[in-house]
């Protein structure tokens, strides 16, 4: 008996659904991996509300500036209560009770209204490695993390260790594992951010998306950095950025103070033989001085009235303020009558990571009659790009020098 086969082809359609959708401005607004089916945003680019495909959603307020405070969890498109988180400065609330403080270092939880303080071990970016109890001396969790911040192994699941890949708030609820940075969210585990990197075309060889600078085992995007360098290799070019914001009558004295450093544009090299350029900005879009607080990476110029007129020293050793403070390396405070003269260069100056000179503008006393004198100023384009790169001030330096990043 013969056998006949006959052969048939098999037509095989394969139809491709994108997990991930991105709209005409580079926004993300889907993202099924994570289960989100749609992403709103604010003018700020911000998320406004997430959507879940199982029917939960996630709504966020902010403040005009760009804080956020508040994130609203809904279980189900119908429930019209949730869980609320509130925050208030430092200070978080969850459902209107206080949760945490949040500390240098660490934080504090409350539980039942007794508080217990929990401490980081960090690592050169920042991360919180280790995160210790104060109160029993016991290491509550051990993180560990791939280059681009995923998390592949922790010691415990304990809820609520929500500040882990460099210090940032990472939000677990609802699984969404993102990351907020302030200006932008990210996530780790794509090694990508919801949003277009805003000075994205100041480098055209970099993704508009890419953490870092495709390089997050040295470097750190901060968002709360006071000022950045760039590294443009092709022009042999560091240029440094940064923000202050101001109330509208002290504009013209903010953009003289920076003025000093535009001028510098150009006129020094670095230690390799890169010419330094500044480009700093101010924006008077404060309504009155109790807004001037920085945010995201941003600076603030402002008046204090109230301090004596000459520097001394108190009996616990510590400097009293003469004509000008900064504090925090990002807040730059001045004596009206001080306002447009070198002081106020010379605060900015500190923003920028300087500390005190011998001679020029960063002069340590305000009635110097050096402080004028401009021959330092190579020196200080040379630390700014120097201290940009190390991004590792002392302890005691942290109040009054800022602390930039450098971009490559």
């Amino acid at each position: 008996m013969s056998m006949f086969f006959r052969k048939f082809r098999l037509m095989v359609t394969t139809i491709i659904v994108p997990t991930c959708m991105v709209a005409a401005n580079g926004n993300m607004t889907r993202d099924l991996n994570k289960k989100l089916s749609s992403i709103q945003y604010n003018s700020r680019n911000l998320p406004e509300r997430i959507n879940f495909t199982d029917g939960k959603y996630i709504t966020y307020v902010y403040d005009a500036t760009g804080q956020k405070l508040r994130v609203n969890y809904h279980p189900s498109q119908t429930a019209t209560t949730g869980l609320q988180v509130d925050y208030c400065g430092n200070v978080q609330y969850e459902s209107g009770t206080l949760k945490r403080i949040l500390v240098e270092g660490g934080y504090v939880s409350f539980s039942g209204g007794t508080p217990y303080y929990h401490y980081y071990l960090q690592d050169h970016l920042g991360s919180n490695r280790v995160v210790m109890n104060k109160t029993t001396g016991a290491t509550i969790q051990v993180n560990h993390y791939y280059p681009y911040g995923g998390l592949f192994a922790n010691s415990t699941n304990v809820a609520g260790l929500y500040y882990k890949f460099n210090g940032k708030e990472i939000d677990h609820r609802y699984n969404l594992e993102l990351t907020d940075y302030g200006a932008r969210f990210y996530d780790a585990f794509r090694a990508s951010w919801l949003t277009m990197d805003p000075l994205c075309e100041k480098y055209y060889g970099l993704s508009p998306y890419a953490m870092c600078g495709d390089n997050p085992v040295n470097a750190v995007d901060e968002d709360g950095r006071d000022y950045y360098v760039t590294k443009d290799n092709k022009s042999q070019t560091y240029t440094v950025v940064a923000v202050y914001h101001t109330t509208k009558n002290l504009k013209g004295a903010a953009e003289n103070a920076v003025q000093y450093w535009n001028n510098l544009s150009g006129k020094y090299k670095a230690e390799n033989g890169y010419y330094v350029n500044f480009e700093l900005e101010v924006k008077a879009d404060a309504l009155n001085p109790d807004q001037l607080v920085p945010e995201g990476n941003s600076n603030t110029f402002g008046v204090a009235e109230s301090w004596p007129n000459d520097v001394s020293i108190d009996e616990k050793g510590e400097i009293k303020v003469d004509y000008g403070i900064t504090l925090n390396g990002r807040e730059s405070y001045v004596k009206p009558s001080r306002i447009n003269t070198a002081t106020a260069v010379h605060e900015i100056g500190h923003t920028l990571g300087l500390d005190h000179y011998k001679y020029g503008v960063m002069t340590e006393r305000g009635n110097d009659e050096n402080r004028n004198i401009s021959e330092d100023e190579p020196n200080y384009v040379k630390d700014i790009i120097n201290n940009a790169q190390k991004n590792n001030k002392d302890e005691d330096e942290k109040n009054n020098r800022g602390t930039g990043t450098m971009i490559k």
